[in-house]
């Protein structure tokens, strides 16, 4: 999760990046990791639900390598 975080910080260069940690129904843990901007539209409130927007494939594959190469590091 760390490194994960510091590949978004690198990438994106959110204001913060917040944790989202669940384990429902079944034994098991899973963590969204979610970048909050200057711009946020509801600072210092849970972004629920999620902004959802559509993203060029090109723009997303170039996002990913940058992801890629920061995790790598």
């Amino acid at each position: 999760i760390a490194t994960a975080t510091r590949a978004l910080y690198n990438v994106y260069s959110p204001a913060l990046v917040n944790y989202l940690t669940y384990g429902n129904s079944v034994p098991h843990l899973h963590t969204y990791l979610v970048c909050r901007f200057l711009d946020d539209p509801s600072p210092g409130l849970p972004r629920t639900p999620f902004i959802e927007r559509l993203v060029d494939e090109a723009e997303l594959a170039e996002r990913m390598n940058q992801l890629r190469i920061a995790i790598a590091g």
